[in-house]
């Protein structure tokens, strides 16, 4: 699902809540939770990058809790919505990632910062972990392992976070 697809289906149920609490068929509170989740959703999705980002399992734990609650309940005993519940949670779960991807920067783009290890790639196809040092060529890094002086670099991308255990928190 593209960002703007998913965009726009948010956008239909955001208009859908926004007549049911304009109708009067669902809890007040209920109704305004869920616009204002609506709305922030969409806001998020329209924001290229994010600085935080939500757990997409998280947010599924939640919409269970509210879609399994009392006044839920009561909504759809009166109103028979007992899909639409499960509509949005696959939605949810195909939704794209707001995690941003990483891509490879050609170096006449942009280059890293001055001794920052980095992943680049030379024009034979090798990846490596080196840096650059400013005032040096833009096709010039330095190997990590070896020191060696890398010549003809195409690209480079930053290094993906370490990794740590859910007991690392």
């Amino acid at each position: 699902m593209t960002r703007k697809k998913a965009i726009e289906v948010l956008q239909e149920h955001l208009e859908h809540w926004q007549r049911l609490l304009a109708e009067h068929i669902c809890e007040k509170k209920d109704g305004k939770e869920t616009i204002e989740a609506l709305q922030a959703a969409i806001k998020a999705m329209q924001t290229e990058l994010c600085e935080d980002f939500i757990s997409r399992e998280n947010v599924l734990k939640v919409i269970e809790t509210v879609c399994f609650s009392d006044a839920w309940r009561k909504f759809r005993i009166n109103y028979g919505s007992n899909g639409e519940r499960d509509y949005i949670i696959k939605f949810i779960k195909q939704m794209p990632s707001v995690q941003p991807e990483q891509r490879w920067i050609p170096c006449e783009k942009r280059m890293p910062e001055d001794s920052k290890s980095v992943l680049f790639c030379d024009i034979d196809g090798d990846i490596m972990i080196g840096y650059h040092i400013k005032g040096r060529p833009k096709t010039h890094f330095t190997e990590n392992v070896s020191w060696e002086d890398i010549k003809n670099v195409r690209a480079w991308m930053p290094l993906p976070e370490p990794f740590k255990a859910e007991s690392e928190g």
